[in-house]
This record gives structure tokens, C-alpha cells and sequence, in this order.
């Protein structure tokens, strides 16, 4: 079963962290890096996502790195995981 999609030319998978899908684009002026793999999948680089609230103000930001379909969840991320490497879970 894959635990990522690709659709119209981006990879969205289920993020742990956040509860939420995130996507990058695998076409365009900044593409990510795939290796192809939908059920231990890789990409680069890293991935930065920030949340804006209502007032503007940002919140809960998420970096993570996926590798061999483990989410590592870096230092700098703002929520739960942080730190922690959890294995990508099925949504599709």
C-alpha cells in the first residue's frame, strides 16, 4: 500500500506531527527530489512549513526530513515530534 501520493505533479503525504497532508512540488523552478519510492519514499531537501494564524502571527512550524519513509522530525520543529523519527503512516 503506498503511504504517499503524487498528483498533479506534487507528493503529498500524512504528516504525524501536524495532523495534517503536506505536499511538495516535484515540478518547476524549486522542485524536491523523489527517489521514486511510494512505499519507503525519500525526498530533498528538507521541508519547512510554517502555520499563520488569523493575526498573522506564525505558529507550529514543522521540519522534517523524510528518508526511507521515516519522518525525522528536527530540532527546530514546534510541535510534539520534535526531535523523534516516526515511520510515515498510511492515508491513501
Amino acid at each position: 500500500m503506498a503511504i504517499i501520493k503524487v498528483e498533479d505533479d506534487k507528493l503529498e503525504f500524512w504528516c504525524t506531527g501536524c495532523g495534517a497532508y503536506h505536499s511538495v512540488p516535484l515540478v518547476g523552478d524549486d522542485p524536491w527530489f523523489f527517489d521514486g519510492d511510494y512505499e519507503r519514499p525519500t525526498i530533498l531537501p528538507s521541508l519547512v512549513l510554517h502555520r499563520v494564524t488569523e493575526t498573522g502571527k506564525v505558529v507550529n512550524t514543522c521540519h522534517l526530513c523524510l528518508t526511507g519513509g521515516i519522518l525525522y522530525y528536527l530540532s527546530d520543529s514546534e510541535h510534539r515530534m520534535r526531535g523523534q523519527n516516526i515511520p510515515l503512516e498510511s492515508r491513501y
